[in-house]
């Protein structure tokens, strides 16, 4: 009987701790970004995403109906649909101890680069106003809980837009795993 015991708990306490260890990506996303800065701090981050080529070969058989190498209007609509969530649960903006929910993305666009490899193209609207954020740092991550998704910040594609009464300064992270964006803003 205690050998019994033993081998399910052991097989129990394996299978929490196999979960997670097993998974592994299966998408790769290479991300760039440009925070987009106004005289009352942050209006957005236009972001592209970049689909590795193996999953892009099936978006492209899946989404390009019509194999005429772009995206139809009908087309985008169907990949936003499929998309918008997973921007939407894969995305955290922090500052402080505020989050922002990101509840839409707009100018959402697909392009098929080379008839090879899918790029999203969208704008996150942040309206985070910089006297809501005196001494504290925006962070930005992209995570996928489940771990089938991979992000890679390509870091020299991370920029800002200039202002003349806002200064800003990137620098980066990591928060276990995962590689952060930290937006420093200072009034000039």
């Amino acid at each position: 009987m205690k050998k019994y015991n033993f081998f399910v708990i052991t097989i129990v306490i394996s299978g929490i701790f196999t979960k997670h260890i097993s998974a592994h990506p299966h998408l790769f996303i290479d991300v760039s970004m440009k925070f987009i800065i106004s005289d009352s701090g942050l209006s957005g981050i236009y972001t592209n995403w970049s689909i590795d080529e193996m999953n892009s070969t099936q978006m492209i058989y899946y989404y390009d109906m019509n194999k005429s190498g772009k995206f139809e209007k009908k087309e985008l609509i169907e990949i936003l649909r499929f998309t918008l969530p997973n921007i939407q649960n894969m995305t955290t903006i922090s500052w402080g101890t505020h989050f922002l929910n990101v509840q839409k993305v707009e100018r959402f666009n697909a392009i098929i680069k080379n008839r090879e490899k899918i790029i999203y193209s969208f704008f996150i609207p942040c309206n985070i106003q910089y006297k809501e954020i005196p001494d504290k740092k925006i962070t930005v991550f992209f995570e996928d809980a489940s771990m089938f998704t991979a992000f890679d910040l390509k870091k020299d594609l991370i920029q800002t837009s200039s202002n003349e009464r806002i200064e800003s300064n990137i620098t980066f992270g990591k928060m276990d795993y995962i590689d952060t964006v930290v937006l420093h803003l200072k009034r000039k």
